[in-house]
């Protein structure tokens, strides 16, 4: 997963779920609340678009 694309107010995430099972994941950030639980079905993907200030960071992805 990485940052697309980075513009004033958001950013914009692609996750990728090679695994043969459905993924349950939460994007974490600095400065701000973290994404809602995302489910990524098995063997695809998903993109995430979230409104993020120029100060917030990402900060990684978890399993939720």
């Amino acid at each position: 997963m990485r940052p697309d694309e980075r513009g004033i107010h958001t950013w914009s995430f692609h996750i990728d779920d090679g695994c043969p099972t459905t993924q349950r994941v939460k994007i974490e950030l600095s400065f701000r609340p973290n994404s809602e639980c995302l489910i990524v079905p098995a063997e695809s993907t998903l993109d995430w678009k979230g409104e993020i200030g120029l100060a917030n960071q990402f900060e990684g992805i978890v399993e939720c």
